[in-house]
């Protein structure tokens, strides 16, 4: 893992490649129709903060805020929990039949040719927030058990009889559903019990399976994601039993872990999508919105809706403040690129195949720290994701009340380590390279943690290198890795 800066040595190797698909064409419509590109229009410039804020952030930049990692060696065995391997990942049991209120039965085991492969009985969580959709672990748990299934030999084709708490699937939004349905029809034929249908009508849906199997968060009291994460079922990370905000340390992986050997591989082949070849792909820049929560109270919402608020993070040019000439900067490189928010209720919205074919074409990506991030594990082993930290300004977590908004630096004790380096684990893992690149600042947060910021400042002509770098680094374009010493 090294640092991004290393990256734009190797920007002079590149050598330009056009064979990227025609979805990575933002410096195209740059030119030709840029309000479609960005979110929303920034009017509010430089100005990032109190003047205390500023003077604290350039005199203690990132000196006070060393990343506190623990590298296992390389030689050391992979960490990984026991639960992983066992012939019941996660706690996933074998049952006779499986009871879901209001549906009645849902699935039943039953010997002889009446009974149709094998089926896990599972509840889906409503996380939009696709880090945490992975660390909730019913998609990778579901995939793991999937994997014990084939490697047992046991009853195939692979059914999933899914459903959500019915509090939970009423507020869940439609798009959210459809996402982490579809998710799950990669790995089998997916039987969905909804609460918006009438279970009168659905409990004569019930389907007999020569094996039957349980998730044992199903049904819990508390709702499923609540339950996962309080259990440390599965984290998309290792190391303590949650990487959870208050955590002391991060544990980093070089090696990828065997619990996650053909994870993406599986959605790719489940949804027919190829990756990129070697020498192919282009360039993808992750820039969210800003989306609150209606339900938030009215002057909250309307502040969020007026970017006063909100964990956009948006990467802007450090010099102007401004979105525009940093992706002008950029597309001066003469990649392809394209600037993409996956989030649900974006403006341009994607299923979650086009987003999986769009990352599996992906050479590069890079984002501010977020979830966004994640889609890194669905690029070709070997790309490159670009973190770019919230370490300037960065004192600790959470940020004491008082400090929030008002004309003082962010803390008044001591500084601590950084942390927020939980999403690379997950990255290295599936065999992507990963690094990062401090900004030259970052807007005031407006929070109790740095992730409460709406822009990310850097440097145009050092960002825009460093893509170039990675290009070479992910491409193998005019050189080797063996010459970059990577």
């Amino acid at each position: 893992t090294k640092k991004a800066n290393q990256l734009k040595n190797f920007a002079g190797f590149l050598q330009h490649n056009s064979s990227a698909g025609s979805e990575f064409n933002t410096c195209d419509r740059l030119v030709s129709d840029p309000e479609t590109i960005f979110s929303a229009t920034q009017t509010q410039g430089m100005q990032v903060g109190s003047e205390e804020w500023v003077e604290w952030v350039q005199s203690a930049g990132t000196s006070n805020a060393n990343f506190r990692v623990q590298v296992v060696p390389e030689s050391q065995t992979e960490q990984e929990f026991p639960v992983y391997h066992s012939p019941t990942p996660c706690g996933i049991h074998s049952v006779q039949s499986v009871h879901v209120d209001p549906f009645g039965v849902v699935a039943e085991q039953i010997s002889g040719n009446a009974g149709v492969g094998s089926a896990l009985v599972v509840e889906m969580e409503t996380e939009v927030n696709l880090d945490h959709t992975l660390r909730a672990g019913v998609a990778i748990c579901s995939f793991l058990w999937k994997r014990q299934i084939e490697k047992a030999n046991l009853p195939r084709p692979i059914h999933f009889v899914v459903f959500w708490n019915k509090e939970d699937e009423l507020d869940l939004d439609p798009d959210v559903k459809k996402m982490k349905l579809e998710m799950m029809s990669a790995f089998g034929e997916v039987i969905f019990y909804s609460h918006e249908e009438a279970a009168a009508e659905q409990q004569a849906r019930k389907t007999y399976f020569q094996k039957v199997y349980a998730a044992p968060w199903n049904e819990m009291p508390s709702r499923c994601h609540d339950y996962a994460l309080a259990n440390g079922l599965i984290q998309h990370q290792v190391g303590e039993t949650s990487l959870r905000l208050a955590m002391s340390k991060v544990v980093v992986n070089r090696k990828p872990l065997r619990m996650y050997q053909g994870f993406a591989e599986a959605f790719r082949s489940g949804l027919d999508i190829t990756t990129r070849k070697r020498h192919e792909g282009g360039v993808v820049v992750i820039q969210r919105g800003v989306y609150p929560d209606p339900r938030s109270p009215p002057e909250s919402y309307r502040r969020h809706l007026a970017g006063e608020r909100g964990k956009r993070r948006l990467l802007v040019d450090a010099k102007t403040g401004l979105e525009k000439p940093l992706m002008q900067r950029l597309c001066q490189t003469e990649l392809k690129i394209k600037v993409l928010d996956f989030h649900p209720k974006a403006k341009k919205k994607y299923s979650f195949k086009e987003q999986l074919k769009i990352m599996a074409g992906t050479a590069v990506l890079a984002a501010s720290h977020g979830s966004g991030l994640s889609n890194a594990l669905w690029m070709r082993p070997g790309s490159v994701a670009i973190e770019v930290t919230l370490r300037a300004g960065y004192c600790c977590m959470p940020i004491p009340k008082e400090n929030y908004e008002n004309p003082h630096s962010p803390c008044t004790r001591s500084c601590a380590a950084y942390t927020m380096v939980n999403i690379a684990d997950g990255i290295l893992a599936s065999g992507v390279k990963w690094f990062y690149l401090d900004p030259i600042i970052i807007d005031q947060p407006t929070g109790n943690s740095n992730r409460d910021t709406r822009r990310v400042h850097v440097d145009s002509d050092l960002f825009a290198k460093v893509i170039q770098g990675a290009y070479v680094v992910a491409t193998g374009t005019k050189t080797t890795a063996a010459d970059l010493n990577i």
